[in-house]
């Protein structure tokens, strides 16, 4: 996550500075997203994930030069069926997206704007279970299992905005990214003599993508 923050606020730099001349039209906003995760597990085959999210963001567009900039966060529910801690077909959790890029508005009138933007983001998962292990000399036993996993990478996006009204905007946007990087955590803890034990392992993952339709309004500025 530290790498993605770095790059969102190189980004922000970037929008000052190229932000000194022409006039901006700024809209913040709230929707939903549905995002769709796929990537391999180094040793442990590939995840697929499907979520609905909150999502918020700003948009920013300079009605001179068409110059444009994004970001975004979205969380909340998340499901799977390819975690193998579980003994049950699918399981439910937290799921999680986070986004910056920028790029140029093709169309950029007091009605319509459409943008076509290169985006920078990531992309998380949390889920819980109760899957037994036992570990080392003592083979203690183990009963909690968390996963956790995160997903970095690069990709574009199509963003249109509709007026509804004075300020108020309709957008929808679909953005795809290839995850360059990633890794998952699965830890178990459990107590022995009441003394708390865990231990995780850590994953790296190999290549994989992330759509991320969202719709919502905007409010503009």
């Amino acid at each position: 996550m530290k790498k993605v923050c770095a790059v969102l606020g190189v980004l922000l730099l970037g929008v000052a500075a190229f932000a000194e001349s022409g006039n901006w039209q700024s809209y913040i906003g709230a929707g939903v997203t549905v995002p769709v995760y796929q990537h391999k597990v180094k040793d442990d085959g590939s995840r697929t994930l499907f979520g609905a999210l909150a999502d918020i963001g700003v948009f920013g567009v300079n009605t001179n030069n068409g110059f444009t900039f994004k970001a975004d966060f979205a969380a909340g529910w998340g499901t799977t069926a390819d975690i193998p801690l579980y003994d049950d077909s699918r399981k439910h959790g937290f799921a999680s997206n986070i986004e910056g890029g920028i790029g140029y508005s093709f169309i950029r009138s007091s009605d319509t704007v459409l943008s076509v933007l290169g985006t920078f983001g990531a992309g998380s998962y949390s889920f819980e279970g109760s899957k037994s292990i036992t570990y080392g000399s003592d083979n203690l036993k183990l009963s909690d299992s968390d996963v956790v996993g995160y997903g970095f990478g690069l990709g574009a996006e199509v963003s249109l905005i509709k007026r509804l009204g004075e300020k108020l905007h309709l957008f929808a946007n679909v953005g795809a990214r290839y995850v360059i990087d990633g890794y998952e955590t699965t830890e178990y803890s459990g107590d022995h003599d009441d003394i708390e034990y865990a231990v995780s392992f850590k994953r790296s993952t190999d290549g994989g993508f992330a759509v991320t339709p969202t719709i919502g309004l905007y409010w503009s500025l």
